[in-house]
């Protein structure tokens, strides 16, 4: 099974200039642990992550209100396409400990997000769902 058929293509997303305090706002609303920065174009070109928001408006409270998400993103943060294995993207997350991995496509857009709660289950539920279809063929 491929990511196309996990990702989540409706996810927030922030600019590399939004204020730290509106990302960690759009997290909170969402219920994510990180977002997407993308440019203009839609080119992913980071992550944020709460905590790292969180830090930063503790560390400059009300500079935060105006400090951009590039002071605070990691600009290397992993990421899989839309036809990349599932069983791969789960040792991604795994191994980053990450909670969502961006998917973009071959030009770098970002396209969506595959999160670690779901990847797992869904994969586990479409295997027994083969299971029981190749066992029903099986008595036929």
């Amino acid at each position: 099974m491929n990511v196309e058929k996990v990702m989540n293509r409706q996810v927030p997303v922030c600019r590399p200039h939004d204020s730290v305090d509106s990302a960690l706002r759009r997290m909170l609303d969402g219920g994510l642990e990180s977002l997407p920065v993308v440019d203009r174009l839609g080119h992913l070109v980071g992550v944020v992550s709460a905590e790292a928001a969180r830090t930063a408006v503790r560390r400059w409270s009300g500079a935060s209100h105006t400090m951009p998400v590039d002071t605070v993103m990691a600009r290397q943060a992993p990421s899989c396409r839309p036809s990349d294995a599932l069983g791969d993207v789960e040792t991604t997350l795994a191994h980053y400990g990450a909670p969502s991995i961006p998917v973009i496509d071959d030009g770098g857009r970002f396209l969506g997000l595959v999160f670690a709660v779901d990847a797992p289950f869904t994969a586990a539920a479409l295997r027994a769902s083969a299971k029981k279809s190749s066992g029903s063929l099986r008595a036929a």
